[in-house]
């Protein structure tokens, strides 16, 4: 019987970063220079991919929506694009602090 936990995380794609990152230009359309990895304390140009996967025991997760926001944009609002979708609202979602923690449970050893 399939569990119906899905797991949310995201993580920067980093095209340049330090003082490059102003100078770069590459896929400026949806990447920019505003981006932080609080994680890594970096400042970066590029983008950051997020995941929506589903929960499996004793296995690796199966991802079921992937998506690109550009560097600067919040967690939290990407989570909101992300899963947004009427079958995605019914499953409870396991994330990090990046996440609202009224629309997601903390992190929790299964």
């Amino acid at each position: 019987m399939p569990l119906n936990h899905r797991l949310v995380d995201s993580m920067p794609i980093v095209m340049a970063q330090n003082n490059r990152r102003f100078k770069a230009c590459i896929a400026s359309e949806l990447a920019d220079k505003s981006g932080y990895c609080a994680a890594k304390n970096l400042y970066y140009y590029g983008v950051k991919l997020h995941i929506l996967a589903s929960y499996q025991v004793g296995c690796m997760p199966i991802p079921e929506s992937i998506g690109l926001t550009h560097a600067g944009m919040n967690d939290g609002k990407a989570y909101e694009l992300l899963c947004n979708d009427p079958k995605v609202k019914q499953y409870t979602k396991f994330g990090d602090k990046a996440y609202p923690h009224t629309l997601i449970m903390p992190n929790k050893a299964f």
